[in-house]
């Protein structure tokens, strides 16, 4: 069973490869609450309901009391969390054909990478309003606001956060430097306690974190150790 844990909502799922699903399809609905919504391109949208399968093109949304989850065919979990909306634009097969591609417009969400996607990392994009993001790690969360997005890094490593520039890479530089902030408090709590596979763990994930900053050309930061 895989959870996931999206503000105070708890969402469980239960992989079930051999779901069947119609031609076509790139997931299924695994949990519904509230109001929650699947529209497909030049249709009016349906409630959701558990095993309703998503295709390329559809439109997931919740409204101010929903949650929905969806599992797609490589196992990758995605939740959305209330007044959110996504578009799915692509989705990797189980084998990694294809592409992992997302139009997050609004709202927040969680996703979970499968082992697919994680390996595959170089196919997977989620648009936002102010950029895009790669994954370098296995699970994180994104908050879309009218004026900015949060990117939350969970588990893993660092997600890859691209932007056009001004405020978008100020916001993307910001995201970077909580990551590294935390990154540190929590190798400096692992050195306290001697514990040397989470200090590894940070060094790495401090280094990646160095990396991209140096990419998006944020100003002056504290590297690691």
């Amino acid at each position: 069973m895989r959870i996931l844990i999206l503000g105070s909502v708890v969402l469980a799922v239960f992989l079930c490869t051999s779901l069947a699903q119609a031609e076509g399809a790139v997931g299924w609905v695994s949990q519904a609450e509230g109001a929650a919504s699947v529209a497909t391109a030049g249709a009016d949208p349906r409630p959701a309901e558990v095993k309703m399968d998503i295709a390329k093109e559809d439109v997931l949304a919740t409204g101010p009391n929903g949650t929905m989850q969806v599992v797609f065919r490589d196992e990758t979990i995605l939740a959305l969390g209330a007044d959110s909306q996504l578009v799915i634009l692509d989705a990797l097969t189980l084998d990694g054909d294809g592409l992992f591609n997302l139009r997050f417009v609004q709202g927040a969400v969680r996703l979970l990478a499968s082992a697919t996607a994680t390996k595959n990392a170089d196919k997977f994009q989620m648009d936002l309003p102010l950029g895009s993001i790669g994954i370098r790690g296995t699970e994180f969360g994104v908050r879309v606001l009218p004026e900015r997005s949060t990117v939350l890094l969970y588990e893993g490593g660092p997600v890859l956060f691209s932007t056009s520039g001004g405020a978008a890479n100020q916001e993307a530089c910001a995201t970077l430097t909580k990551a590294l902030d935390d990154a540190q408090t929590t190798l400096a709590d692992a050195k306290e306690k001697n514990n040397g596979v989470i200090q590894s763990q940070m060094k790495r994930r401090i280094s990646q974190i160095n990396d991209l900053q140096t990419e998006a050309g944020c100003a002056p930061y504290a590297k690691g150790e």
